[in-house]
């Protein structure tokens, strides 16, 4: 019995050892069949991408936040950031548009590329205001990808592109 056990085993190892084969090869073959495709910022593949910031009250953040977006390594004109101020009591608001207003003006898109969307004020509270600042803000995004953060959140510089060269 222990004979039969053996030959069982070895059997299923050179089974194995071939699969293994077939799959490396297959592998390969499927590499090498296909072009590499050029860089998508080279191209000009990249998707436009809209950043959405859900922020209530976050003054002492959202300025921190805002200018690590900003300085994303992306083409500025591939991408817009939306602060959802969501009935703040605070200068989130005013923050932002200070921030806004120092964009270089040269083009039509810098103007917009950073802007405050105000989320109307929901006495009944019967919905999630982080929610609805999101569903708010994405009403009036233009990008073709749709990143949020937070706003005590502050992002790498490589985080917009990297998140829209995904989706190429």
């Amino acid at each position: 019995m222990s004979t039969a056990f053996g030959l069982a085993i070895l059997a299923l190892g050179v089974h194995y050892v071939f699969r293994l084969g077939a799959f490396a090869k297959g592998f390969g073959a499927t590499a090498e069949s296909s072009p590499p495709a050029p860089p998508p910022e080279a191209s000009g593949e990249l998707p436009s991408v809209t950043v959405i910031v859900a922020a209530r009250n976050e003054e002492a953040v959202i300025g921190r936040c805002v200018d690590a977006i900003l300085a994303c390594d992306m083409n500025p004109d591939r991408f817009e950031v939306i602060v959802a101020d969501d009935d703040s009591s605070d200068a989130t608001a005013q923050i932002v548009d200070a921030r806004a207003a120092r964009l270089p003006t040269e083009t039509p898109e810098a103007v917009s590329r950073l802007r405050v969307v105000h989320v109307p004020h929901d006495p009944t509270r019967l919905r999630a205001h982080k929610k609805r600042a999101i569903e708010t803000a994405v009403a009036h995004a233009r990008g073709d990808i749709i990143l949020t953060t937070d706003a005590d959140c502050v992002v790498p510089p490589a985080w917009v592109r990297t998140m829209a060269d995904a989706f190429t």
